[in-house]
């Protein structure tokens, strides 16, 4: 027994730094790979012409997958609460086996659930079990400021290209990836900034100021109206969660002074990509018309939403299956059968589940929702997950598929693992 409890502080001891290194790894690898990438003007080429990237993913899910075996060692059971997450994954593994579906977005989503998503859920499950975030924040600090470098070093190149054909202008990555990365490092650095205590030299904050601007220039310039969403819904969180009036004032006039200023330069200053910046700039707002939001100026979503629609409402009480194969004849905008998918979050879960799934999932997310901001109230550096929350939950909302999008599986699992006890906790702490 005393062998055992020796081993047991040695272990944790040990392996606690590396166990940082390779859970934060798993969630920041894709934004950490493409901004160096970016930072030293090289390219990913993509896997055809040399496998590096998706060799370093799966030697990192591994390491993941080894560290959370071991976290569970170390303690030597599983909480019983925190039993039906561990057997989330595993279910979902489960179904895809019996569905048998290995080729298309069935197959995709696979290889990505296993590699990041499952991994990125068990960290979550670890973390939020003790609360631990905060011992990420200059990790993820740190990751704010890398992104928000990697992602000015694309300003030059970007005001030179015509808006047309920005596909690979990021480490060859989308426009779009673009400036969801710079969105994240955005909030990333406004959390930092007026959401967690702490002082904060005059230097700092002309530091952290200026990576802002220099996010939403890239927003503005590369002309992805996701990247705008997410720093709006960062903005909005952060006030409502966490800022006295005073901090929402000043955060308002800051934000004012920054759009008045870009406007004046615009508007004001003659330079030879001016009319590149203008185009961008407007196409960040170009489905906001007269009439509201007109999504056939959303690039096609109207067409997705209204494929969605015609198909849910063939199977609209048990859907199709998480894997099913929804487009047997699909439009030829959606290529082969078995790719299409509807860019919403919910339009997904109705058509992976039916209204039954729907309602199940509302249920959750509703509960997920109320714990979340219950646990920002009591403990300040939990709001660090809002970051990683804004950014995926908008991407779902329009662009990715759940099934791919490990950050939101990680806030998830983070916030139901996240007990609920630590919140009598924080509130005896500030009552006494």
């Amino acid at each position: 027994m005393l062998d055992f409890f020796f081993r047991k502080r040695f272990l944790s001891g040990s392996i606690k730094s590396a166990e940082r290194i390779i859970f934060f790894n798993i969630l920041a690898l894709p934004f950490w790979y493409f901004s160096l990438l970016s930072i030293l003007g090289m390219s990913h080429s993509g896997e055809e012409e040399t496998p590096f990237y998706w060799v370093l993913v799966i030697f990192s899910s591994i390491m993941a997958y080894c560290f959370i075996a071991l976290r569970i060692f170390i303690n030597g059971h599983i909480r019983l609460s925190l039993l039906p997450l561990y057997v989330l994954p595993v279910a979902i593994v489960i179904i895809y086996l019996w569905t048998g579906n290995f080729a298309g977005l069935a197959f995709q989503s696979f290889a990505l659930f296993l590699v990041f998503v499952a991994p990125a859920f068990y960290v979550g499950i670890v973390l939020g079990s003790q609360g631990s975030i905060e011992e990420y924040s200059q990790s993820l600090f740190g990751l704010g400021f890398l992104v928000s470098v990697g992602v000015m070093a694309t300003i030059p190149v970007l005001v030179n290209t015509d808006l047309n054909v920005l596909f690979e202008v990021f480490a060859g990555g989308h426009y779009q990836s673009l400036s969801y990365f710079a969105a994240l490092a955005f909030v990333i650095i406004l959390v930092h900034l007026f959401a967690l205590s702490g002082n904060k030299s005059g230097l700092m904050m002309l530091m952290l100021v200026l990576l802002m601007i220099g996010d939403l220039v890239v927003i503005f310039i590369s002309g992805g109206r996701g990247g705008l969403v997410v720093v709006t819904f960062g903005i909005l969180a952060v006030t409502v969660l966490k800022l006295p009036v005073r901090k929402f004032l000043t955060v308002l006039l800051i934000i004012f002074l920054l759009v008045y200023f870009m406007v004046i330069v615009l508007q004001n200053v003659d330079f030879a990509s001016k009319d590149r910046v203008m185009e961008s700039s407007m196409r960040l707002i170009s489905y906001i018309g007269d009439g509201g939001i007109d999504l056939s100026k959303s690039s096609n979503r109207d067409i997705y939403y209204g494929q969605a629609i015609q198909y849910i409402s063939q199977r609209p009480i048990f859907g199709y299956g998480l894997f099913g194969v929804i487009d047997h004849s699909p439009d030829p905008f959606f290529g082969e059968p078995g790719l299409y998918y509807p860019h919403n979050l919910f339009l997904e879960v109705l058509l992976h589940g039916g209204v039954i799934y729907l309602f199940v999932f509302l249920t959750i997310l509703f509960w997920f929702g109320y714990k979340f901001c219950k646990m920002i109230a009591y403990d300040e550096s939990q709001i660090l997950l809002l970051p990683f929350f804004a950014y995926s939950f908008v991407q779902l909302m329009f662009s990715g598929t759940y099934l791919q999008e490990s950050l939101f599986w990680f806030v998830f699992a983070y916030v139901m693992a996240y007990p609920s006890r630590e919140f009598r906790m924080k509130n005896r702490q500030k009552m006494g």
